[in-house]
């Protein structure tokens, strides 16, 4: 009896993997939006989201002119469906809302030590930046993940001497990894980020970067296999007899 219930088991295990969606590493870009005040504020109300409920990889807030707009990359899947399959495992969502001190002005310090980020083995689907009663807020989408190792938010990016009163310094930082997927690690998704104000040696000219904790996802292809594998052995060494 438990040999069938086993058997039953893993067949329904691999009827679920045959009917996955695959999920693509692809690079997007959100609309451009135009520099108003110059300030951090521009980044207001504007929507980092990964298509078909991905994940994101990485991402940098991009500059040129009088516009701005971020470059991401995702794990997605390929149709406008969530994917219930090797990367994306628990399909969990949910909102997290982030509530700041109450925000003086205009003046970059204000972001500093502002964090957008799931919890441990979720990943960020999305962020926004907002206020409200004049208090800095974000909420963000994250999504669980199957994963084997999960940084802490303790990851920085480049160093940048920045301006007290534009988001300048903030542009053309990459955030997030860019170690390339393996059979084994088929994913690093970024789980959250911080921004750094630092303002201990100069105030108008302060020291800028991020910091950034990222996931490393599991190969389920390579359990799923495991698991086909043990069913075709249990399959050929079944000698009863109906």
């Amino acid at each position: 009896m438990k040999s069938i219930l086993s058997s039953s088991f893993l067949f329904f295990l691999l009827i679920i993997y045959t009917n996955q969606q695959k999920l693509s590493l692809k690079s997007y870009s959100t609309q451009h939006y135009k520099v108003s005040t110059g300030t951090w504020k521009d980044l207001l109300q504007v929507k980092v989201e990964c298509p078909n409920n991905g994940v994101l990889k990485n991402f940098i807030l991009q500059k040129q002119g009088n516009e701005f707009w971020y470059d991401i990359q995702c794990y997605s899947s390929e149709i406008p469906k969530e994917d219930y399959g090797a990367a994306i495992i628990k399909q969990v969502t949910f909102y997290n809302y982030y509530n700041y001190n109450t925000v003086p002005n205009n003046y970059l310090r204000s972001l500093h030590n502002f964090e957008v980020s799931c919890h441990v083995d979720y990943g960020l689907k999305s962020f926004q930046m907002y206020i409200s009663n004049n208090v800095l807020k974000r909420d963000a989408i994250c999504h669980g993940l199957k994963t084997t190792y999960c940084s802490k938010l303790i990851v920085e990016t480049e160093h940048r001497t920045g301006y007290y009163n534009n988001f300048d310094s903030l542009a053309g930082v990459l955030v997030g990894r860019t170690d390339q997927e393996t059979d084994d690690i088929i994913g690093y998704p970024l789980r959250g980020f911080k921004y750094v104000v630092d303002t201990s040696s100069n105030y108008y000219y302060p020291t800028v970067y991020y910091v950034y904790a990222y996931a490393k996802l599991r190969n389920m292809k390579v359990v799923w296999d495991e698991y086909a594998q043990k069913f075709d052995q249990q399959r050929k060494s079944n000698t009863q007899k109906n």
